[in-house]
C-alpha cells in the first residue's frame, strides 16, 4: 500500500494505491534511498520490485529464485545490489540490470552454506559494505565479501556471535563503522562493535 499526505488534512493520509500482486503475506517493504522503487518480500517465497508508471505504481521485476518463505530485504550503499534473506537459510545478492523492466535484476551470488535455519534478517552496512544476517539458529552472522566488482563475488564468514534465541533483526549504525545492533527472541538488543573497527569503503 503506497500512502501520501491528504491535500486538506496534513494529520490524515489517503492511500495512492494497492498492490496485490503477493499472493500470501508480505513480510518486508524497503524503499530505495535516491530512487522511486520499492521492493518487497513475502512468504509466497518472492521478491517484487515496483515503480511508478504514469498515475500508478506497478510490479516491475519478480525475483522467484527462494524456496521459501523471504523475510528480509536491503540495499547496498550505492543501491546498485539487493540482498534478501529466506527460510530456505540463504540470502541472495541481486545485482541491477539495464535494459527492459521485466529483467532489472539478476541473482549474481548466495550465501547460504552457513546458515542451517532460516534467515530472518539481513542488513548491509552503507559504510563498510560487510553484510549481516540474523538466524533462526540464534546465530548473528558477518560477512566480508571477496573480490567486490568481479561480477562473480563471494562472501566469507568474518565472525559469528549469537543470542539465547531466535535473532530477528539486525542492523548496522549508518553512522559508525562496525557498530551493529541485533533483537533475539529471548527480549534482548545486543550491540555489537568488530574490532578493530573495519575500513569505510569508498
Amino acid at each position: 500500500m503506497f500512502c501520501f499526505p491528504a491535500v486538506d488534512d496534513s494529520d490524515e493520509y489517503e492511500c495512492a494505491s494497492v498492490q496485490t500482486c503477493h499472493s500470501q503475506d508480505v513480510k518486508a517493504v524497503l524503499w530505495h534511498r535516491t530512487e522511486e522503487e520499492l521492493v518487497s518480500a513475502s512468504y509466497d517465497n518472492s521478491v517484487r520490485v515496483y515503480a511508478e508508471q504514469l498515475d500508478d505504481w506497478e510490479c516491475v521485476c519478480t525475483l522467484t529464485e527462494h524456496e521459501s518463505t523471504v523475510w528480509s530485504v536491503c540495499f547496498d550503499g550505492r543501491g546498485h545490489r539487493l540482498a534478501s534473506a529466506s527460510a530456505d537459510g540463504s540470502v541472495r545478492i541481486w545485482s541491477r540490470l539495464q535494459g527492459s523492466a521485466e529483467a532489472r535484476w539478476r541473482c549474481e551470488g548466495t550465501v547460504s552454506t552457513l546458515h542451517p535455519r532460516p534467515v530472518y534478517s539481513v542488513s548491509w552496512c552503507p559504510l563498510t559494505g560487510l553484510l549481516a544476517t540474523g538466524c533462526g539458529d540464534n546465530g548473528v552472522r558477518v560477512f566480508v565479501e571477496e573480490q567486490p566488482g568481479s561480477g562473480e563475488p563471494s562472501w566469507r564468514l568474518a565472525c559469528h556471535e549469537s543470542h539465547e534465541q531466535d535473532v530477528n533483526c539486525v542492523a548496522w549504525n549508518p553512522a559508525s563503522p562496525g557498530l551493529l545492533a541485533s533483537a533475539g527472541d529471548e527480549g534482548r538488543v545486543r550491540i555489537w562493535q568488530l574490532e578493530p573497527p573495519p575500513r569505510v569503503v569508498q
